[in-house]
């Protein structure tokens, strides 16, 4: 039997209930903190630990055993104080190897922290889009949410055709609500006009250039970074959080 994918726009528009089966939930903020996360955990990061706020990320880094890299934004720019921000062209392997990171970002985190109550929290965007419909096809479970983060509390064209690309990633899965349908529909109508490969990704790219989150970070001198979260399938990282929810590991 496919597993069920519902989809909410935003944190604030998940149903009250949602979580009473303890599905699994799968964070979406393509531009940037999941696409960010995947690549540092790829690049050998010990874990990602998520703050909500800026005083809560200072607060773990300091408690925690091992030394932590603060990472993380506010309207795209580097907080004050912070090691790193949230650009995934920063998280190489000679800077992130074996380091604890601890983020906090404007919208990634946040829906992050709104996806506590269930069991197993997922972070995903295109880069690792085929590996995270693999997992969610082979799930024990039956029902899995998609959570998109959203640009200041506005729906965000970059996380919904990542959660159409997803849904699009296995014959296994299937929508479950109206903006799953959406979303699906959204990202079957591009991958239409445009077959896999570097056509794709430019147009990937065009589109995520026109969308608030893209067109913020292009005027803060970020458009590389719209770039590599255009890239579809480049990475085999799956961040997970299990036993504590605001921890991910691969």
């Amino acid at each position: 039997m496919p597993t069920q994918i519902h989809v909410a726009l935003l944190p604030q528009l998940l149903p009250c209930d949602w979580a009473r089966d303890k599905p699994t939930a799968v964070i979406i903020d393509t531009l940037r903190f999941t696409t960010t996360a995947c690549q540092a955990l790829a690049a050998g990061a010990a874990d990602v630990t998520v703050a909500a706020e800026i005083e809560e990320a200072r607060m773990i880094a300091a408690s925690s055993p091992q030394a932590a890299l603060l990472c993380g934004e506010r309207h795209c720019h580097l907080i004050e104080g912070f090691d790193l921000g949230n650009s995934p062209l920063d998280y190489s392997e000679s800077r992130v190897r074996d380091k604890r990171l601890v983020f906090s970002t404007t919208n990634g985190t946040r829906a992050v922290a709104a996806a506590r109550e269930t069991q197993e929290i997922v972070l995903a965007g295109l880069v690792n889009r085929l590996r995270v419909s693999r997992a969610l096809a082979g799930s024990p479970t039956s029902v899995a949410w998609i959570l998109c983060a959203g640009t200041d509390g506005e729906a965000a064209l970059e996380d919904i055709l990542a959660a159409g690309a997803i849904l699009d990633g296995s014959p296994d899965l299937e929508p479950g609500n109206d903006a799953a349908r959406l979303a699906h529909t959204a990202w079957q109508s591009l991958t239409r006009q445009q077959e896999a490969g570097p056509a794709l990704t430019s147009a990937i790219e065009q589109l995520f250039s026109l969308s608030r989150g893209g067109r913020n970070l292009i005027e803060s001198g970020y458009a590389p970074d719209v770039q590599f979260a255009a890239r579809l399938d480049t990475c085999d990282a799956l961040p997970r959080a299990t036993t504590q929810w605001n921890q991910f590991t691969i």
